[in-house]
């Protein structure tokens, strides 16, 4: 399933804000919307060399471990 998680990195690298964006998420079990937002949250990136926050999005596709192939 779909996963889309929108958020913010503030001037220093530290993430500052983290969300889910429902328009495009498919996945709605909150156990592991929780889970990606808590390793967003603990990621770090470089310092913004101009000292700007920067908007992020980034879509996830979760697949099941025992999905069907479609191979015969």
């Amino acid at each position: 399933g779909d996963l889309t998680v929108k958020f913010v990195i503030d001037p220093k690298g530290a993430v500052s804000e983290v969300t889910i964006d429902a328009a495009k998420t498919r996945i709605l079990d909150d156990g592991v919307q929780k889970c990606v937002m808590n390793v967003i949250k603990a990621m770090k990136f470089p310092e913004s060399p101009r000292g700007f926050e920067t908007r992020a999005s980034y879509p996830f596709n979760f697949h099941p471990k025992n999905a069907p192939s479609g191979k015969p």
